[in-house]
């Protein structure tokens, strides 16, 4: 229809040129990945995350309990906003545009089926964890921006190292 407004791609809201946006999905991805792994499970290690020419492929990593699986469900979003801040990037537009594009993450919240407060107690951990390795975390991100794949193997040995 003419004149019919379409809705805006995360990737117009957030209005960052194409190497932050890169970078901005890769944090969101291992996000995930450090969020999982810093609880101490080590069962993802073949897993491997890609960054296409649009979007980032997160793929079906299996944690050892539903708790651990709702922290790393935490991690990406909470990255996310944490990437954002830091660079003082952070706007209510950008924030609303985050929330939006981590829909998925929060359906599969959902989806583990335990009580709030364990989602709750899985996104403080979350905070903490991604507190603790952020460093890390950054260091795994512009490695997968430059390199378009890292495994939770790799991302392990940059948290280790």
């Amino acid at each position: 229809m003419v004149g019919e407004l379409r809705p805006q791609t995360i990737r117009e809201a957030m209005q960052l040129p194409g190497p932050d946006y890169a970078l901005f999905l890769a944090v969101h991805e291992v996000g995930h990945l450090v969020a999982g792994i810093a609880t101490g499970d080590r069962r993802a290690d073949d897993c491997a995350v890609s960054l296409g020419p649009a979007t980032a492929a997160y793929p079906a990593l299996t944690w050892e309990t539903p708790a651990v699986l709702l922290t790393s469900l935490h991690g990406g979003l909470l990255a996310q906003v944490r990437w954002l801040h830091r660079q003082e990037l952070w706007t209510p537009r950008r924030a609303r545009a985050v929330k939006d594009g981590a829909a998925h993450d929060r359906e599969a919240i959902r989806a583990v089926g335990l009580h709030w407060r364990e989602s709750a107690k899985a996104r403080e951990r979350a905070q903490v964890l991604l507190a603790e390795h952020w460093p890390g975390l950054l260091a795994a991100a512009t490695r997968l921006v430059t390199a378009d794949r890292i495994t939770v193997a790799e991302v392990r040995a940059v948290l280790e190292g």
